[in-house]
Formats: C-alpha cells, structure tokens, sequence
C-alpha cells in the first residue's frame, strides 16, 4: 500500500510536506528559544503567557485531530449522522472545563489535574491519579495518534511502520522538550487553523 501511494506522489505532494515540516519548525525554535530558563511553570503553564484564543483553539486541539477526523468520517458512512452525537455531549464537558474547572486549577497555583487532587486528598490520590491518566492517554489516545501518523508516514517515506513511529515520537519528543507547552500550544494553534481549511476544503470538494 505505501509503495503504491510513494508512485503516484508527485513534486507539489512532497513540496506541501515540506512546506509543512518548515513552518512547524519555524513555529516550534521561536517558541522554545523564546525564554532562557526551563522551570515547572514554563513547560507545563507556558509561563502563563497563552490569550484566550490560543488556549481555545488548543483545547479543541486536544479533542480534534486527523486521526478522529478519519475515523468519524469512516464511522459516519457507515452509521450515518449518528456517530455526531458524540461530540454534542463532549461540547458540554469541555464548556465545563472551561468556566467551572479550569478556573479553580488556574486559583489554587497549580500545573496539573493531578497536582490539584494531589493538594486536595494527599499524595496517594495524586499518584493514582497520574498513573490512571498516563495508561489511559497511552491506550487510548497515543496509541491512535501514532498508528493514524504512522500509516501516513509510511506511506509518504515507503519505509516500515516501526520505523514511521520512531519519526513521530522524535517528532514530537523534540518539541515537548525543547519548548514545554508555549512550544506545544504555538504549533497547535497553526495546525487547527490548517485544519479547519482542509476540512472546508474537503467539504466543498464532497
């Protein structure tokens, strides 16, 4: 299948590629070599920097992404407007993250949901907590994320699929520790903005 698609790629094709990888790059330096000292409030809060369109545009980052862009469109054609529902639910949660819960982290001077149960109900709770959320983000979340960029990946390069994860995870690893969040956050913003272009595209085009 990848051999397949790395034929029909023409120049324009590698050309967006590119192009892309460029300006990630680009958004990715500016961000981390913006501020000279690395502390917790720096990589996890971005130094409490971010407006409130860029921490919007981030928070549906975090729920929005290609890979669910494909699997809802899979989904979609197969159940129909059903598979929509979903996201009306989520929408309520997410408005109650914004205006109830993220708030009350932001007072009580803390980074993390852990953090802030940690304070309320001790350390064991925090550590429980902490452990729960990585297995589940690593189940459910980075697992999808890194199969979906793998395929493409592979598909794009014509090499294995381990090998296409090691490329996203370096990817990625070099902007979460080079930028901490400020990093994180910047490259988010341009990459919805791409998305909700590619999306209208795609719409009109369907």
């Amino acid at each position: 299948m990848g051999n397949n698609l790395l034929g029909r790629l023409t120049f324009w094709d590698y050309a967006i590629v590119v192009a892309y990888l460029v300006i990630l790059f680009a958004i990715g330096y500016r961000a981390s070599f913006s501020k000279k000292e690395k502390t917790e409030e720096s990589l996890f809060l971005a130094n409490k920097s971010l407006g409130w369109a860029s921490i919007g545009f981030n928070m549906w980052g975090t729920n929005v992404g290609p890979s669910m862009l494909l699997a809802f469109a899979s989904i979609g054609y197969s159940t129909g407007i059903v598979a929509v529902n979903f996201e009306w639910y989520a929408f309520v949660f997410l408005f109650l993250l914004a205006v109830v819960f993220a708030p009350r982290y932001l007072a009580a001077n803390v980074s993390t949901m852990p953090g802030f149960m940690g304070r309320q109900y001790g350390d064991s709770t925090q550590n429980i907590l902490a452990c729960y959320a990585l297995i589940k983000i690593l189940i459910s979340w980075l697992s999808l994320g890194l199969f979906s960029g793998g395929v493409l990946v592979r598909q794009i390069l014509g090499i294995p699929m381990w090998q296409s994860v090691i490329v996203l995870v370096l990817f990625a690893g070099l902007f979460t520790f080079a930028g901490g969040l400020k990093a994180i956050a910047r490259v988010n913003v341009f990459q919805m903005l791409l998305l909700i272009g590619v999306s209208l595209t795609l719409t009109v085009m369907g």
